[in-house]
């Protein structure tokens, strides 16, 4: 298996992406392409994976990636040089502002769950 050449230039050819609330502008959030590097990039990242959803639902689901049927492939390599291809590094670039985003809207969701539950505490 050819391995990816090191020395790929990688084209952004994803835009960064921000989340602008015009209620609460305190949460406004710039998402930006972290993974700039041939080695950096990949379609796995830490919101993929099996969700507690679930892993709650079925006993013994574990976190075993292999596991889980949704699992991505890996970059599609092109060439005997190690190139990969637009497409994956595409499809890579997306990923990591999906995870970005995935795991800002879960802190979201989280502060408001508490906020809510402090609410109807003091009531």
């Amino acid at each position: 298996m050819t391995s990816r050449n090191p020395n790929q230039k990688i084209t952004k050819l994803i835009q960064n992406t921000k989340f602008e609330s015009l209620n609460e502008p305190s949460l406004n959030r710039d998402f930006t392409i972290k993974n700039k590097t041939i080695d950096t990039l990949s379609t796995y990242s830490y919101s993929n994976g099996i969700s507690d959803y679930l892993k709650n639902k079925f006993a013994g689901l574990g976190d075993d990636i292999a596991n889980d049927h949704d699992k991505p492939s890996d970059l599609k390599i092109i060439d005997e040089s190690g190139n990969v291809s637009t497409y994956s590094i595409a499809r890579a670039q997306l990923t990591d502002l999906q995870d970005q985003i995935n795991e800002y809207l879960t802190e979201l969701m989280k502060n408001e769950k508490n906020k809510n539950n402090d609410t109807s505490v003091e009531e």
